[in-house]
C-alpha cells in the first residue's frame, strides 16, 4: 500500500483533496512575527487581504515536525509513502524532505519512501497528483510509480500570466532585470516554469491579448496529447479563468478541466490578479511505467 503525500502549494478542487487518499502538508505563510499553516490557519483570502493593506507577506518551509509525522504515520501503519514535493528550484522544502525522510526511513528499513520534485506548483502539481493517484489505485509498484512522476515532471507545462510581477521580483522568484517589465503600462508578462525555475517568455499588451496568447502556447505544446486534460488555477480572478476556459474550448475543442483557486503560499508569490494554464506536453501513458 502507497501512502501519497503533496504540500499546499498542490492546487485541486476542494471535493478531490477531500476524498482523503492524499495527505496534504502545510507550507507556512508569515504575516509580521506571525507563522500560520498553509490551508489551515490561513486561507488565501487572508493572504489577500493583507497584500491589499501593502502588507507584503512572506513564506517558509513546513513545519519539519509536521513532514515527520506524515512521514511516521503511514510507516507505522505498514504503507509505503511518496511524497510530490513543490519545486526544488523555489524551495528548500523539498530537500528538507528528503533529509527528514532519510531520517525515518533509518527507522522503518523494511518500508519503501521516496521524494518526487515535481519541478513545478499549482495545478501542475495537481495533474500529477490525479496521474500518480490513478495507478496507485490500479495496484502499480512503488518504482513504476516514482518513475511515472519523475516522467511527467518532465513533460507538465505551466504557462501563466499575472497583472503585476513585483511580488515575484520581492519574493526572489524572478530577478529584477525580467520584473521592469511589469512597470510598463498595460502590458501582461507571459511566464512559463522550466526545469523547476520560472521564466519570463514574453509579454502583450492587455489581458485579452495576453489569454489569447496562453491559448496559442498550449495549442502548440499540446499537440502530442490525443486528449489532453486542462488545469486552470487564478489569483483572485475568477473571470480569467473563464474567459480563459472559453477560450481554450473556441480553439481545440471541449476539454476536461481541473480549475481551483491558488493556495496562500503561492499567492503570496504571484500577487493579485492572473491565471495560468497546466497541461502534459506528451501523453503521459507513453513513458511512465519505465523505471529510471
Amino acid at each position: 500500500m502507497i501512502r501519497m503525500l503533496v504540500d499546499s502549494t498542490c492546487d485541486l478542487p476542494r471535493e478531490e483533496l477531500a476524498l482523503g487518499d492524499v495527505g496534504v502538508i502545510p507550507l507556512q505563510v508569515v504575516l509580521g512575527d506571525a507563522a500560520y499553516r498553509d490551508g489551515e490557519t490561513i486561507s488565501v483570502q487572508d493572504v489577500y487581504a493583507a497584500m491589499r493593506e501593502g502588507i507584503l507577506p512572506k513564506t517558509a518551509q513546513p513545519v519539519p515536525e509536521d513532514l515527520i509525522t506524515h512521514f511516521e504515520d503511514p510507516c507505522r501503519q505498514g504503507q509505503d509513502v511518496l511524497y510530490l514535493s513543490f519545486s526544488s528550484a523555489l524551495s528548500g522544502t523539498c530537500n528538507l524532505a528528503r533529509t527528514l525522510m532519510q531520517e525515518v526511513q533509518q527507522r522503518y528499513p523494511r518500508r519503501r519512501m521516496a521524494v518526487v520534485d515535481s519541478r513545478s506548483g499549482s495545478t501542475a502539481i495537481g495533474l500529477m497528483v490525479r496521474r500518480a493517484r490513478d495507478l496507485i489505485r490500479r495496484g502499480e509498484t512503488f518504482d513504476q510509480t516514482v518513475a511515472a512522476l519523475e516522467a511527467m515532471s518532465r513533460s507538465v507545462e505551466h504557462l501563466f500570466t499575472i497583472d503585476d510581477l513585483r511580488w515575484l521580483v520581492a519574493g526572489g522568484r524572478l530577478g529584477r532585470a525580467q520584473g521592469a517589465v511589469g512597470n510598463l503600462l498595460s502590458v501582461k508578462p507571459l511566464l512559463q516554469v522550466r526545469d523547476g525555475s520560472i521564466e519570463l517568455i514574453g509579454k502583450t499588451r492587455g489581458r485579452t491579448k495576453a489569454l489569447r496568447a496562453l491559448v496559442d502556447l498550449f495549442e502548440e505544446r499540446s499537440r502530442g496529447v490525443a486528449d489532453p486534460v486542462v488545469g486552470i488555477s487564478h489569483a483572485d480572478d475568477p473571470e480569467a479563468a473563464r474567459t480563459l476556459m472559453n477560450l481554450i474550448d473556441e480553439r481545440t475543442g471541449p476539454k476536461e478541466y481541473v480549475a481551483s483557486p491558488i493556495g496562500s503560499v503561492l499567492a503570496t508569490h504571484l500577487g493579485l490578479g492572473g491565471v495560468g494554464v497546466f497541461f502534459f506536453n506528451e501523453d503521459p501513458d507513453s513513458t511512465e511505467m519505465q523505471p529510471v
